[in-house]
């Protein structure tokens, strides 16, 4: 019981040192003073509490010594108690005992212990209205003379549940694996593969990517109070994704299947007991690709089928509803996108898509775009239609497409009708977009229809230079130099089986070929039908596929080239005259915007969202308002009511730049955000207009009124005559604006932001106005650009396809660029769109580094870069995927691909290892194989 004596023994030190003891530390002793720096040295630097150790003492009463010293070694005069160490028994010298929570209340104040349980060494605590985590209790004793002892601390944690239970499910995707926590009583979860802690995740359900093969994954789960920890095997493999979702009937379809595997015993497609086996598959024992063709019969059409890959472990994996049967079908639809309202001097994106829904690509899709209204319209080719300067040549054809939009009637006060462009290909679930803008001219009225047509045949007058008129059914002539560069880009592309000519397509060559010839008196050598023509798949008896009718053409075409040398640019003038188009498009839609006289415009940025980049600090806005033609009064009192975002804007740097009503504009110079002008209407209207302008840096309320005060009075006219803006009937006299700008605050033009706002128009007492919500989106995040495929095609050129994408603003266009090493300089291949595919011819004896640009619709870009080895050129006829023999797309031609080409060698049917095109994998095949063998594919960018 010594040590409750010493409690009560240092209570009473604290009393009559602690002014003393909180400097550098005291020292005590027991019994007669030892002198200064002899005694038992305590440091008191933090704390004016000291203990004595009363150990090896007897009960009895001591004098007890304590001599403080400074902080700068001096020591302080000695001060005594007197201590008394009681025996065993000492229950007659403690009155009470209290304890508390984290803070002293106070002598007395704290939760009553009974004494007998302090003498038991047990008591109990109340932990009621704690919050979780750790918390201090602090217990002291009252002695019978009234003296409350120094509190003893302890340190407690309070708990949920002391038992923590660890538990998750796993559930796997070939070689990737997603984690659900299932714990119960866990305030956090860890994660850990195969005992490696540098792999350990936080994430509360993760998602892992693991190598192929058998893993120990481990949880760990956490409270304030415990632990608990639980382990599953993983076995990672099985079907990652596919290549390709469609197989057509009555002819073969590769499929690639993606994931982990190890021995492939089979691979099924199946649906509610019908079930396809592959033509072939053939997959190496350390690839994590199967390659598969499959055959589906005719007269299939199932939607959905499942994929089941099946290893000799038994280990399978199925992807469900991933592969679609069907029989070849084309189909074209377009869209036109824009806003609803369409502003006076402002140009207004609008994009028409033209999607392909059919099953197969399909090869120069006609489009055509009509527009009606008082508007003028724009195209800028370079960033937006690219591959049409490679595709026309012609200079008559160069100077359609640079310009886009002509007029085919030339009728006076129509600058713009309509366009006709050639889309070169669409793959199947793909579209093609065309950006262009309009804007409604200044004494624009009414409304602006926007027509397009895709894919279908369309009637045509041709004027020639004899001057005689002459209509070609569904014709678009064009001239002789123009058609052939077209249809030799068209046929090049045209190749893969199973792809479509459109029915537009073959009316357009039939019909232009019609008008070369009747330009010449000759008879025209092709009738000219609406039927499709599918590439490689046999039509009706005795057809002729769509390249040997292209073919056919081309050699007619050639053949008057050279007989006719003396032909004159522009003979054969284009006129569209859609109106008499036969029936039968594949692809149409309309619409139509109105004007709206009363808005709120601001930066106009880039597409509907009106991207800005990040970082741009000026936001640029203008009001506009109408009193409308038909009113029976002049407008007296015109007032807009903004209400501005003071969370993003900088009102403090808000001005107005100018206000204009009717013909009159009128500069505003103050830079204070407020201003007031007054404008003597006399003697054309009986009225002073004052307007007024001013911003409440607190509110972000923004007000300018506009009001026609009465001469005599100063208040606002009665005089319906006297109003400051007349009815709209010969515009601009009824309509007004305001012009102001105002900065972001700093750091709020971020990537994501959106600033948006509308403006309120009160025209004298009746109810507002509400104009449309603008808006604007920063975007600061560069767009992901891909090179996703890059295929040597010949001993000098090297095919790049383009891909990649921006969720944000979207990819504007990327250039491509070679590095040439002789003349230290870069080089631009040329500007591209975002799926386009692009030739680069090489010197196969250097490395070359390409370099490919994405611009987005704000400016942000992304450079990704490659190297081309002078190894990757070999000389061979065709090579699948990426480069010649690498057969499981594992960037380099190795052991595997031998593999798979000795697995099939000798196969006549065999086309995905046939490397000479003969139609059969041979031995030949195996010799171009093995010139390859040990080559690196990386230049796959």
């Amino acid at each position: 019981m010594k040590k409750v004596i010493t409690l009560l023994f240092v209570a009473t030190i604290v009393v009559l040192n602690g002014l003393v003891v909180a400097q550098q530390g005291a020292e005590y002793w027991f019994g007669p003073d030892p002198g200064s720096d002899a005694g038992i040295f305590v440091s008191g630097s933090e704390s004016a509490v000291i203990s004595a150790v009363t150990t090896g003492l007897e009960p009895g009463v001591y004098d007890v010594g304590i001599r403080p010293r400074s902080a700068e070694g001096v020591w302080g005069f000695a001060s005594f108690v007197r201590l008394k160490i009681a025996g065993d028994d000492v229950s007659d010298m403690i009155n009470a005992a209290e304890y508390f929570w984290d803070i002293d209340p106070g002598f007395g104040s704290g939760l009553s212990i009974p004494v007998e349980e302090i003498m038991d060494g047990r008591f109990v605590v109340q932990t009621t209205g704690l919050d979780l985590g750790i918390h201090v209790l602090s217990v002291r004793l009252q002695t019978t003379g009234g003296e409350w002892g120094i509190s003893t601390q302890s340190d407690v944690t309070i708990c949920t549940n002391y038992s923590v239970t660890a538990d998750f499910t796993a559930e796997k995707d070939a070689l990737t694996v997603y984690l659900t926590d299932q714990s119960e009583h866990a305030n956090s979860v860890s994660w850990i593969v195969d005992g490696d802690l540098s792999s350990a995740t936080s994430f509360l359900n993760p998602t892992l990517v693991l190598e192929p093969g058998n893993h120990t994954i481990t949880q760990i789960a956490i409270n304030e109070c415990d632990e608990n920890e639980v382990s599953q095997d993983v076995w990672a493999s099985g079907i990652g994704h596919l290549s390709g979702s469609v197989i057509t009937t009555s002819e073969a379809t590769d499929l690639y299947i993606y994931g982990a595997f190890s021995n492939v015993e089979s691979v099924t497609l199946h649906n509610e007991g019908y079930s396809i086996s592959p033509i072939t598959f053939i997959h190496a024992d350390s690839s994590d690709v199967i390659f598969s063709s499959w055959t589906a019969p005719p007269g299939s059409d199932f939607s959905e089928l499942d994929l089941t890959v099946v290893e000799t472990s038994g280990e399978s994996s199925t992807l469900e509803a991933c592969v679609t049967v069907d029989e070849i079908y084309i189909s074209i639809s377009t869209n036109i996108q824009t806003q609803g309202f369409l502003r006076r001097n402002i140009w207004t994106p609008v994009s028409v898509w033209v999607t392909n829904d059919g099953n197969v690509p399909v090869y120069g899709v006609p489009l055509f775009i009509n527009l009606e209204g008082d508007i003028d319209a724009r195209i800028d080719l370079d960033l937006i239609w690219p591959e049409h300067v490679a595709m026309l040549e012609d200079e008559l054809l160069q100077e359609i497409v640079s310009n886009q939009f002509y007029n085919y009637e030339s009728t006076e006060g129509e600058e713009f009708l309509g366009t006709l462009a050639l889309i070169p290909s669409i793959e199947p679930g793909e579209s093609f977009e065309m950006i262009f803008e309009i804007i409604f001219d200044e004494e624009a009225e009414g409304n602006v229809v926007i027509s397009s047509l895709a894919g279908g045949p369309w009637g045509g007058l041709g004027i020639y230079n004899d001057g005689i008129e002459r209509t070609t059914p569904c014709g678009i002539p064009v001239c002789l130099d123009g058609l052939i560069n077209a249809l030799s880009l068209i046929l090049g592309s045209a190749t893969a089986g199973g792809s479509v000519i459109t029915v537009g397509l073959m009316n357009l060559i039939c019909n232009m070929v019609n008008c070369v010839m009747a330009h010449y008196d000759e008879v025209g050598v092709l009738d000219c039908h609406p039927t499709g023509i599918v590439l490689g798949v046999a039509g009706a008896a005795g057809a002729l596929t769509g390249q040997a009718i292209i073919g056919q053409v081309l050699a007619v075409l050639r053949n008057f080239q050279n007989l006719f040398d003396d032909r004159e640019a522009g003979f054969c003038e284009c006129f569209l005259d859609p109106e008499n188009c036969d029936d039968g498009d594949e692809g149409s839609a309309t619409a139509a915007f109105s004007l709206d006289p009363n808005d709120k415009y601001g930066p106009l940025g880039w597409g509907e969202e009106h991207w800005l980049a990040e970082g741009d600090d000026t936001m640029f806005y203008r009001f506009v308002c109408e009193n409308d033609s038909g009113a029976t009064a002049t407008a007296a009192e015109v007032l807009f009511i903004d209400s501005l975002d003071i969370e993003k804007l900088d009102l403090s740097t808000l001005r107005f730049h100018s206000v204009t009503y009717a013909d009159t504009s009128i500069v505003i110079e103050e830079d204070d955000g407020r201003f007031v002008k007054e404008i003597d209407l006399r003697p054309g209207k009986n009225a002073i207009l004052r307007i007024e302008g001013e911003v409440d840096e607190l509110t972000g309320i923004l007000t300018v009124v506009f009001s026609s005060l009465d001469p005599e009075t100063g208040a606002v006219t009665f005089d319906i005559d006297a109003g400051f803006l007349n009815p709209n009937v010969i515009p601009p006299e009824g309509e007004a604006e305001v012009n102001f700008s105002v900065k972001m605050i700093e750091g709020e033009s971020l990537h994501g932001e959106v600033v948006e706002n509308f403006v309120d128009i009160y025209f004298d007492a009746n109810d507002p106005i509400r104009s449309p919500v603008w808006s604007n989106t920063f975007d600061g995040i560069p767009p992901n650009i891909l090179i996703e495929n890059a295929e040597v095609v010949s001993d000098t050129s090297l095919v790049l396809t383009l891909g990649g994408g921006d969720n944000d603003s979207g990819i504007r266009y990327q250039k491509i660029y070679y590095y040439d090493t002789v003349a230290d300089s870069s080089v631009l291949v040329g500007t591209f769109g975002i799926n386009d595919t692009v030739e680069v011819v090489l010197d196969p004896s250097l490395e070359w580094n390409l370099y490919a640009m994405g611009i987005d619709g704000v400016g942000n870009s992304e450079t990704l870069e490659g190297t081309v080895s002078a190894a990757s050129f070999i000389e061979f006829e065709y090579g699948p995927l990426v480069c010649v023999g690498d057969f499981n797309n594992d960037m380099t031609v190795g052991v595997d691909d031998l593999l798979i080409m000795l697995a099939v060698i000798g196969l006549s049917n065999e086309l995905s290892t046939d490397l000479n095109g003969n139609g059969a994998t041979d031995v030949d095949d195996l010799l171009t194989f093995l010139q390859a063998f040990g080559v690196d594919c990386s230049y796959n960018l």
